[in-house]
């Protein structure tokens, strides 16, 4: 058998012999395991072997040894276990070996393969002397850049994989050596620089003895800070993420540096490239993320003094506000028609966020000049900018601080909401909170909101929704107001096929309202139950919109009650068909085993809510469906891709069931008795699910005993 010429095959525009190729591979892979991986192996690691035989060869071995599914993935693991030694040595060494090629795709894909290999074996005490071997690469007379450079992503990737219990201290002392040699300036090839920015990124972890020891901690600093500004791009991105990552992990050790680091930042934000300050204002977010999470633990400790709280932030405010304020006035055009898109702008708003959660008040006075500043002033930069600003701080201060910024505040928002650009829509409606002071406003607000919705822009039609089911939230049953006049548009929202985010938004209003209105939706639902039951039936909808109308239904049934009785004959046999589904859906695709869980916990909801707005005296009308329910929920307990919001979910549905139809469910529970089992499970999982799990329990003995 050639691999070689399988391998190319494998790759033919030509379907047929795709498809003997891939036969082939896979009856080799089930035939002889051990030979399979060594042939592949041996073709990445051949020079004269041509370049897609061997990056295909690669990714199988790849694929060989890891996967997400954690079920997959240890049998993947237990395979390689059983190899023979002998052979899994050749493949080791040939890998190794793989490193000093000439073609760069080879020696990357090596690099990852050994990471692969080492997280098997190191855990188990197997391949101790790989850190020796590849360190020896690096100190080799004559080592070509090219080798050093696939030996440090080696360790790096090596790194990423394993826990830092599993390697020696002088074996971490010797990687963060070779790491630290491989910045230094004097090593002329850039590639190898930036492997070595990278490597050390993925060893910060291992290092926490390195970094108790100030002379160690001392020169490690000196070349991330000194690293931080080379002439190459990458490179100086690499090393702040770097002080990123050291801003969450060694806090406690960052006082001595903090001078060099906030120059390092200003600098960046203020001229470098914006990847690079991308990194710098993600640092100052790494330190309120730290500073928070110090406040949270000081408010729920009697001790005050149980872990260094250095304040960097309230420090360095009168300098980092106005440089973050700045960088809000550098938005994109047409950023509001991309919803991914994540820039210096959006950057600098969302570390405001976090300032102002950190520093509560203080940090107002220095905000709201930029805002007055810049509100009224032409340029559209300056308006968006003032108000993604104001939206930022209403998190932190104070309520007697906010309120009368707030009832000002909203002022300028209503004026402006006809503004002609729609990212200044976008932070006018993302800026819509304080709920009692909205209340107030409520009448003006929806008028605006309303308007928006003639704005060509799938983007500020999905941010409306959203104020509007934050404006429902704020004004409770008092929003049925506005519902003759919004119901066409959240109708339109419901019907939009073709932008589905805003399908799903509006579902997700659909809820929103509910909860607002409670029974006082009744009028309406007969046209939102028939626009939902179309979206589940028509195939052009994008199928993550499903799950969400399933807890739709939940909503509505909560909401009205003994009224969801006109709706089981439709709805029911749409959540049993979709549990059906479910059956068919490839557990091989990660994709799909999201999308599982992801319906699985739609259709619960679903159960629950009808379950609770059904309860009383009409609950029999439940006893039909009950079964499936049951076969469904056993189905999904024995299906081990489920995920914990699923179990969760499941559990709850368990006790609703008995909750709802109390003795009447008692022969049901009987002859369904899995759910003693899942019960227990539940008990060794988290507070959440422990905690519905006893209240499902509770339920289901007062039904089997009464």
């Amino acid at each position: 058998m050639d691999i070689t010429q399988i391998l190319l095959a494998a790759q033919s525009p030509d379907a047929n012999l795709r498809t003997v190729a891939e036969t082939n591979l896979t009856q080799f892979q089930e035939q002889n395991l051990p030979n399979f991986l060594l042939s592949l192996s041996v073709e990445l690691s051949n020079d004269e072997k041509p370049p897609e035989s061997r990056r295909l060869a690669g990714i199988i071995l790849k694929n060989s040894l890891d996967a997400k599914d954690s079920s997959k993935k240890e049998l993947l693991t237990q395979q390689w276990v059983s190899v023979d030694p002998s052979i899994k040595s050749k493949i080791k060494e040939s890998l190794l070996g793989t490193l000093g090629s000439s073609v760069h795709d080879a020696r990357r894909t090596s690099s990852q393969v050994i990471a692969k290999v080492a997280s098997i074996e190191i855990p188990r005490r197997e391949w101790q002397d790989l850190i020796a071997k590849l360190l020896g690469n690096m100190t080799l007379p004559g080592a070509s850049a090219p080798l050093k450079q696939a030996t440090l992503e080696a360790l790096g990737y090596v790194c990423e994989e394993i826990s830092p219990q599993h390697l020696e201290q002088d074996q971490v002392n010797a990687v963060l050596t070779a790491v630290v040699q491989g910045m230094n300036q004097t090593e002329l090839s850039s590639e190898v620089r930036l492997a070595a920015v990278k490597a050390l990124y993925n060893a910060l972890d291992f290092a926490e003895s390195n970094f108790a020891n100030e002379m160690e901690r001392n020169y490690i600093m000196k070349v991330i800070c000194d690293t931080a500004v080379s002439k190459e791009v990458e490179i100086r991105q690499a090393a702040f993420e770097c002080l990123v990552a050291i801003a969450s992990t060694y806090y406690s050790h960052l006082d001595y540096y903090m001078q060099t680091i906030f120059n390092l930042t200003a600098n960046a934000v203020k001229g470098d490239e914006e990847p690079v300050a991308l990194q710098a204002v993600e640092f100052w977010s790494a330190i309120c993320d730290e500073e928070i999470a110090l406040q949270d633990e000081y408010e729920g400790s009697d001790d005050g003094n149980s872990t260094i709280h250095f304040r960097f932030i309230e420090k360095a405010l009168p300098s980092l506000v106005p440089m973050l304020l700045e960088t809000l006035l550098k938005q994109e055009e047409d950023q509001d028609q991309d919803d991914n898109v994540w820039n210096i702008s959006m950057s600098g708003g969302t570390c405001l966020g976090l300032i102002a959660r950190t520093v509560g008040d203080a940090i107002v006075p220095l905000v709201m000049p930029f805002v007055e500043a810049n509100i009224t002033k032409p340029d559209w930069h300056c308006r968006e900018a003032a108000t993604f600003a104001f939206g930022s701080i209403l998190e932190g201060p104070s309520v007697e601080k906010l309120a009368p910024l707030v009832q000002s505040g909203l002022g300028f928002l209503l004026n402006t909401m006809n503004d002609s650009n729609t990212q200044v829509i976008i932070q006018k409606l993302s800026s819509t909170d304080a709920k009692s002071i909205i209340a107030l406003t409520a009448d003006q607000l929806m008028t605006l909101f309303l308007r928006v919705f003639a704005c060509h822009s799938s983007t500020v039609h999905e941010e409306a929704m959203l104020a509007i089911g934050a404006l429902a939230y704020a004004t409770g049953p008092d929003f049925v107001k506005y519902m003759p006049n919004f119901f066409t548009y959240l109708e339109a929202g419901l019907q939009n096929y073709e932008e589905y985010q805003v399908c799903s938004i509006s579902v997700g209003v659909v809820g929103d309202i509910c909860r607002a209105l409670e029974d006082k939706i009744l009028p309406f639902c007969d046209r939102i139950m028939t626009v939902l039951l179309k979206d589940l039936s028509n195939s052009m909808l994008n199928r993550s919109v499903k799950p969400p109308i399933f807890s739709c239904f939940g909503d509505i049934a909560l909401a009205i009650g003994e009224n969801f009785e006109k709706y089981l004959p439709y709805g029911m046999p749409m959540l049993q068909g979709a549990a059906e589904l479910l059956g068919t859906l490839d557990q091989s695709d990660d994709d799909m085993v999201d999308y599982g869980n992801q319906l699985r916990r739609g259709i619960f909801e679903a159960y629950s809510g009808i379950l609770q707005g059904i309860k009383g005296p009409k609950a029999q009308l439940m006893i039909p469906y009950a079964t499936h329910l049951l076969q469904f929920t056993e189905a999904v307990f024995r299906d081990r891709s489920r995920d914990d919001s699923v179990t969760k979910a499941a559990v709850a549905v368990l006790g609703d069931l008995a909750d709802t139809l109390g003795a009447s469910s008692k022969d049901l529970f009987q002859a369904h008795l899995f759910h003693v089992e899942f019960l227990r499970e539940c008990l060794d999982l988290d507070d959440e699910v422990r905690e519905t799990a006893s209240w499902a329990q509770g339920m289901i003995n007062q039904a089997v005993v009464s």
